[in-house]
């Protein structure tokens, strides 16, 4: 179905039912609308900035009448091309609905809007003596609407769970301006089907997400962190075996090899130990008692695992350089190097070594440049491929590595998206692991809420 450019006309009818201000074709604007993480560049003809679920409604309604394409954008901080106008259109932007609703502690429940930062709502419910667990590494630019859209995770998914399980209602604008209530501000609901999470991880493809309903937990009594130094990266992935063996299950268990460090502006704030090639960066959370009891357990037995050392960061400070050396090794990555590509692979945790060793085999037989970093508890590998020129030919060296190590994911049971979504970018390699019922199935769904393709058009399903 073809889609339509905006004449000046349409933008007038806009600018009447929305309001002059939330309708803009600023050359910033539009520049800043233009580009994400994935480094590709596409501009929207014009930029809406709604403050209300009304607003939206309304550009949804214009949008359908005159088939424009649409595309929802928080932060910009996706890494596959996800919030791009790769066929011109609206950039609907969402970054000006950003305000907490209600903060329900008794009922350990929350109500935002999609454009609030996802730190300063970690930040906002922690002053009540709350938690909202998920925390990708982009916490303190992306917002939680971007994180519904994506199922976005982080560290602390390996004890409390991604996105998804925090969400229990959503309001979502549909395509035709249809205004979609899903979910309760209850723990448990059951009456038709589950709407909600038909939402979480669809990326703006299927509506456009305007108030979210989150689930709370009480704020843990103790947090501990330590780090433990390994001499290669088998005997840290044992390590976490080891722990997950106890029965002992960490908020947090972070991967970093050694040579990862080297992308850090100021390198590594501590002295390492001589010898070491891994870090394994821990973290327990609960009651105080229980905390120290696991805090010493998880040290003895990463000494068990052959560990060269294990520190424990004292105090909060100590503890939050050691979070900042993990979360900007991605920010360095991609500010240093000119091409870079990003798989975010799962595996299961058995298999880790097993799969680390072997991208390192295709690391050394295509002369390219690969870190294997990230959530080990729960096998979300993000492998990285970090190089410091970018020529047609290396795109094509790293093309063929990546359907390798994808290919690896699958068959070892894996997949080849954990956390950072399909977008663009990745869409060609879905078939990889869907099947054609699949695929057929969520196509004819994404045809049902969205019958004239203006939706997040292009990204997704191939």
């Amino acid at each position: 179905m073809t889609l339509s450019k905006i004449s000046p006309e349409m933008v007038d009818e806009l600018r009447q039912r929305i309001g002059e201000s939330a309708v803009t074709s600023d050359p910033d604007k539009l520049q800043s609308c233009a580009s994400d993480e994935s480094k590709l560049v596409y501009p929207p003809e014009w930029v809406v900035e709604p403050t209300s679920t009304d607003q939206v409604r309304d550009t949804m309604l214009w949008a359908s009448k005159h088939r424009i394409p649409v595309t929802p954008r928080a932060a910009g901080s996706n890494v596959t091309g996800g919030a791009l106008a790769i066929q011109g259109g609206v950039i609907l932007s969402l970054m000006k609905m950003n305000r907490i609703l209600e903060i329900d502690e008794g009922n350990l429940i929350a109500v935002v809007e999609p454009g609030i930062i996802t730190l300063d709502f970690q930040k906002a419910v922690e002053a009540r003596g709350l938690y909202y667990p998920p925390d990708p590494s982009s916490i303190d630019t992306s917002t939680v609407g971007g994180n519904v859209a994506e199922n976005a995770g982080g560290p602390h998914c390996l004890k409390y769970g991604t996105t998804k399980d925090y969400v229990l209602g959503l309001t979502v604008v549909l395509p035709s301006g249809d205004i979609l209530r899903t979910g309760t501000k209850t723990r448990k609901g059951v009456v038709g089907y589950d709407l909600t999470h038909i939402f979480i991880g669809s990326e703006g493809t299927l509506g456009v997400i305007t108030e979210i309903i989150l689930r709370l937990l009480p704020r843990p009594q103790k947090v501990a962190t330590l780090l433990a130094f390994f001499q290669n990266l088998e005997s840290a992935t044992s390590a976490v075996a080891r722990i997950l063996g106890r029965g002992i299950i960490p908020a947090a268990a972070e991967l970093i090899p050694v040579k990862s460090l080297d992308l850090l502006p100021d390198g590594f704030p501590f002295a390492l130990p001589k010898n070491v090639q891994a870090l394994l960066l821990i973290e327990l959370d609960g009651h105080p008692q229980a905390v120290t009891s696991e805090r010493n357990e998880v040290g003895d037995v990463c000494f068990q695992a052959r560990a060269i050392d294990v520190v424990v960061a004292e105090g909060e400070a100590k503890r939050k350089t050691l979070w900042d050396v993990r979360r900007n090794i991605w920010t360095s990555m991609v500010e240093k190097k000119p091409l870079v590509e990003s798989l975010d692979i799962v595996v299961p945790i058995r298999r880790i070594t097993e799969y680390v060793n072997k991208v390192t085999e295709i690391e050394s037989r295509y002369g390219i440049n690969i870190h294997c970093l990230g959530h080990a508890g729960d096998g979300n590998i993000h492998t990285d491929i970090a190089m410091d020129v970018d020529t047609p030919e290396l795109r094509g060296k790293i093309k063929q590595a990546s359907l390798e190590i994808m290919s690896l994911a699958i068959s070892m049971g894996g997949t080849i998206a954990g956390e950072h979504g399909i977008g663009l970018t990745k869409k060609e390699f879905v078939t990889m692991e869907l099947s054609p019922t699949s695929i057929a199935l969520q196509r004819n769904l994404k045809r049902l809420f969205d019958p004239l393709n203006i939706m997040n058009p292009g990204k997704v399903l191939p």
